[in-house]
């Protein structure tokens, strides 16, 4: 059915997203939002994470570990956060951050646990109805390429 597999494409879509604004927003690096946020003496850490949500699609939990003066000033500590994503959005992700997150999904396939050969099976067919097949050797590899992407299977088939 071509709606389940559009209905299906956004839904990836959306949660590739939500975990590249989680990523950014939670590094703790020179020049990120927690970096700010030490300075300002507001916090000594932060973690983000994206999560699907019926409601919204997709949503991305911030969480500050706060101090004592961050208490105090949780209001300019939001201002500050919705700033930051707004800044995202106006001048885009890195592109080093959505490379990072594809070698981590590499990794985690290269190294789970082999997947049971039906989950595998339904995986494959699942991406092939999505993305189609001529039998090319490019084919091949672009649909084995979104298939560990989205992890689809939990690893090597056996």
């Amino acid at each position: 059915d071509v709606a389940a597999v559009d209905a299906s494409r956004r839904a990836a879509v959306r949660a590739k997203a939500g975990s590249l604004v989680a990523s950014v927003i939670g590094d703790e690096g020179a020049g990120s939002l927690l970096s700010w946020a030490r300075e300002q003496g507001y916090a000594s850490g932060v973690s983000a994470s994206a999560a699907g949500d019926s409601s919204a699609g997709q949503r991305v939990d911030i969480a500050f570990e706060l101090t004592s003066k961050g208490l105090a000033f949780w209001p300019d500590l939001v201002a500050a956060t919705v700033g930051y994503v707004a800044m995202l959005r106006d001048r885009g992700f890195p592109r080093h951050r959505a490379d990072e997150l594809e070698r981590l999904a590499d990794l985690a396939w290269d190294y789970s646990e082999p997947g049971r050969a039906d989950d595998v099976a339904t995986g494959l067919a699942s991406t092939l109805q999505e993305v189609g097949w001529d039998d090319s050797s490019e084919d091949q590899q672009r649909v084995l390429a979104l298939f560990r992407r989205r992890g689809a299977g939990g690893g090597p088939p056996p």
